[in-house]
């Protein structure tokens, strides 16, 4: 059996760098990369495909991988909250399948890129990121109850833009 290689590139206006969440029966969501905007879909059709990806107006996106996971009964996602460059890591919840997001809590203020983001077994929520120039990666942990509470890291030094492949 062959495995099917990696690509990067869109399908019907998604982004192959997206993230699903779904909670059967619940519809399920995809937040695709896209600038300024990162892209929403819905599972339709009984579970056979994604309605188009419209740009999703609370999603500020400059071009980087994010965090989408559940996190309790709803919603969380890691993205960074600048259109143009790769800073400002926030978290957004959402109570509704993510149609709405909260307007976040700032994790990080400087430079950063790629964040995942999974709920612990214990409830806490795990997150990680590429930091400054992606020459360090971070491990978070937010407990529920701290979230109204946190503190953003310092300003990280970094360009904010991805690195130059082959310069």
């Amino acid at each position: 059996m062959s495995r099917p290689s990696p690509r990067s590139g869109t399908a019907g206006g998604i982004s192959a760098t997206g993230a699903i969440c779904s909670n059967h029966p619940a519809p399920s969501v995809l937040v695709s990369r896209a600038t300024p905007l990162r892209r929403d879909a819905r599972l339709t059709d009984g579970g056979r495909s994604f309605s188009t990806p419209v740009p999703h107006p609370q999603l500020t996106d400059p071009a980087c991988n994010g965090g989408l996971a559940r996190w309790g009964t709803g919603l969380v996602s890691t993205l960074l909250d600048d259109t143009s460059q790769r800073r400002r890591l926030t978290l957004r919840t959402s109570a509704d399948e993510g149609r709405v997001w909260s307007d976040g809590t700032l994790l990080v203020a400087g430079a950063c890129a790629y964040s995942v983001a999974l709920e612990l077994p214990d409830g806490a929520l795990a997150v990680v990121w590429e930091a400054g120039d992606y020459d360090e990666i971070v491990f978070g942990r937010i407990e529920r109850d701290h979230l109204a509470s946190l503190v953003p890291v310092g300003v990280t030094e970094g360009a904010g833009a991805p690195p130059e492949v082959g310069a």
